[in-house]
């Protein structure tokens, strides 16, 4: 993990909003004079040219483990969230460790030599935790899913003050990052059958992958598409072959809805269009386009083995 000493120069004009919002007058700073160091964790938005918030803000105790929920909303690609780290007591914290307990959400730095208190002119440390899911909204690269739905990290931050004695003591907080990681995912059925994704092999008795082509050779040519994830997918079907169902929608299934795709016709075909916007999804299962959609297609092909 790297340790932090010196503060980014990207971040310098924003120093100023933090420093003016975090003074304290003098008659109450003599009350803090010889206050324990504290810290205080809140959530940074817009380092790039906005003016900082600070929101979600959580203090720190020296006998207990004061413990705050930061919620960073959607998780739909890997993330990087920004906090601000400082020292809301009237004395500096030094040697002080950042840990996360998921693996998934990675905090950066993991160490710093010393925070001084509001009062001081220097170092406002910037706390990035990233929540990898997937490629980064850039697309560049691949990374571990997070499993669908709500996940979170216990940020735990650990340092050494001084009290009104001048004994070294322990100050201690701990952050909840959480976030709703969101997934794009379907599911097949076909004669009450689950139809693998994950596979090109033969999957049915009679229904069989190529590609991203599901050929039916049996009669009963009824599939089902469900969508398992969620957030919602706009569905758009397009002709494949002559003699091909007549393109429809696009309209838009909700996760837990279904639609049954049926080709009637030897050699009919019907091909599926499926997009969720910029949302991670399991590309094993279903292999990303190059305009960030999915296809599935269904082909009646009773002569094919």
């Amino acid at each position: 993990m790297p340790h932090i000493k010196t503060f980014a120069p990207a971040v310098a004009s924003a120093l100023a909003f933090v420093l003016s919002s975090c003074s304290t007058s003098p008659a109450a700073q003599q009350g803090l004079d010889k206050q324990p160091g504290r810290f205080s964790l809140s959530r940074a938005e817009g380092l790039s040219g906005q003016a900082l918030r600070d929101s979600s803000a959580a203090s720190s105790s020296l006998t207990t483990q004061a413990a705050t929920t930061i919620n960073v909303g959607d998780i739909k690609n890997t993330s990087t969230y920004y906090f601000i780290l400082a020292n809301s007591g009237g004395t500096p914290i030094t040697d002080i460790k950042l840990t996360s307990s998921n693996p998934a959400f990675a905090v950066s730095p993991g160490g710093i030599d010393s925070l001084g208190t509001t009062q001081d002119v220097g170092i406002i440390p910037i706390v990035k935790v990233t929540a990898v899911h997937g490629a980064s909204s850039t697309g560049l690269g691949t990374a571990p899913l997070l499993p669908m739905g709500m996940n979170e990290s216990v940020v735990h931050i650990e340092g050494v003050t001084k009290d009104g004695n001048n004994n070294a003591v322990p100050v201690v907080l701990d952050a909840t990052v959480q976030g709703d990681a969101k997934l794009m995912n379907v599911s097949l059925t076909h004669q009450g059958q689950d139809v693998p994704l994950n596979t090109r092999q033969r999957v049915l008795p009679c229904a069989d992958w190529i590609g991203a082509t599901l050929y039916l050779r049996c009669d009963n040519t009824e599939v089902t598409f469900k969508n398992t994830g969620n957030v919602s997918l706009k569905v758009t079907q397009t002709s494949t072959s002559d003699g091909s169902p007549t393109p429809q929608g696009p309209f838009i299934l909700q996760p837990g809805e279904a639609f049954t795709s049926t080709v009637k016709q030897w050699g009919e075909a019907a091909c599926y269009s499926l997009d969720s916007g910029n949302v991670q999804r399991d590309q094993t299962q279903l292999p990303v386009l190059l305009d960030g959609t999915s296809q599935l297609c269904v082909l009646h092909f009773p002569g094919f083995r």
